[in-house]
């Protein structure tokens, strides 16, 4: 397999909080390893690798050379985000610094493979989520492409899982990190969760490959393989 990529594959992986996107992603870019390949996974390791405030930091430092070097480009960020509801300074800044990180990790990658485990499709559904409109995900997503990414091959993951799957993880795992984690209301939390997947069931026609996040790591591990060897 490896030596015959002529340029970096993005893996975008998506999906529920609790679906396994992390985990997943992360086993998979070892086993691309061990396969020979050079595989940079930018979300996984500043998550994984510093403390929450060093990572706003970080991201915060990103955002602002992006916009210092590329602010053609970052005023059209700034705009799509606006344009789907995002008027708070604090949401909207959220919401750019979201998009820019990535669009930055991919444009130094030097790499075979960049792995996100929630990358530009989970920032474009997180986007659309400010209107609730399932028609703008698909748009979204490709207005962030058009920035900085359109000559990229990418290959969406949807990380496919029933809502009270979703529902029972989130109460086993401690990190408070999405907004369906800092929902403390059962009820409203399950809305949110519906809500959500209902955005990224509307993106799946879009979506290279499709895993069923209910069936153990391993098992989704093997499947992306034999998918990426197939070439979907």
């Amino acid at each position: 397999m490896a030596g015959d990529l002529k340029h970096p594959v993005v893996l975008d992986f998506f999906g529920l909080p609790g679906c396994g996107k992390s985990t997943v992603s992360h086993m998979l870019a070892d086993k691309l390893r061990e396969s020979g390949y050079k595989v940079y996974e930018p979300s996984y390791d500043l998550d994984h690798n510093f403390s929450s405030f060093m990572r706003k930091i970080f991201k915060l430092e990103q955002y602002i050379r992006y916009s210092v070097f590329h602010p053609a480009k970052s005023k059209r960020i700034s705009d799509l985000v606006k344009d789907n509801g995002y008027v708070a300074f604090a949401e909207k800044l959220s919401q750019c610094i979201n998009i820019t990180t990535k669009l930055t990790a991919i444009k130094n990658a030097k790499c075979d493979y960049i792995i996100f485990d929630e990358g530009l499709l989970q920032a474009a559904i997180s986007l659309s989520f400010g209107t609730g409109d399932q028609h703008e995900v698909t748009s979204n997503y490709n207005k962030i492409l058009s920035v900085d990414g359109s000559q990229l091959e990418v290959k969406s993951v949807y990380m496919q899982i029933g809502t009270e799957t979703v529902l029972r993880r989130l109460e086993q795992r401690g990190e408070r990190n999405s907004r369906v984690d800092k929902e403390t209301d059962s009820e409203k939390r399950k809305q949110i969760i519906e809500s959500f997947q209902s955005l990224c069931e509307s993106v799946t026609k879009c979506c290279a490959i499709k895993v069923n996040a209910e069936i153990s790591r391993t098992e989704a591990v093997t499947e992306l393989m034999e998918s990426l060897y197939n070439g979907v």
